[in-house]
């Protein structure tokens, strides 16, 4: 499954709280609220709410509020990896 930063501009001050209880974080320094390590599922919801306000009875739709997507790099983790892991926990380093 693929993971993205997803970061929020716009009109975003009138759902600032919505925002927070998705796990966004003000970013003073960009000027946008930010959320790392969103899966494909909550994208598509977070689309929704900006792109189709009206749909499903959302409570707080997101109007004016504008995404940007930044995929991230894919974490694979192999067989030695975790035997590597295991051993490491059995030492105690």
């Amino acid at each position: 499954m693929k993971h993205f930063t997803v970061k929020a501009r716009g009109k975003t001050y009138p759902v600032r709280e919505d925002l927070q209880s998705w796990a966004f974080f003000w970013n003073a320094e960009q000027r946008c609220w930010i959320r790392e390590g969103v899966d494909e599922h909550d994208v598509g919801f977070f689309q929704m709410k900006v792109n189709n306000p009206t749909c499903c009875g959302l409570k707080i739709p997101w109007t004016g509020v504008i995404l940007e997507l930044i995929p991230e790099p894919d974490s694979v983790v192999t067989d030695e990896m975790l035997a590597e892991f295991d051993k490491e926990m059995k030492n105690g380093t």
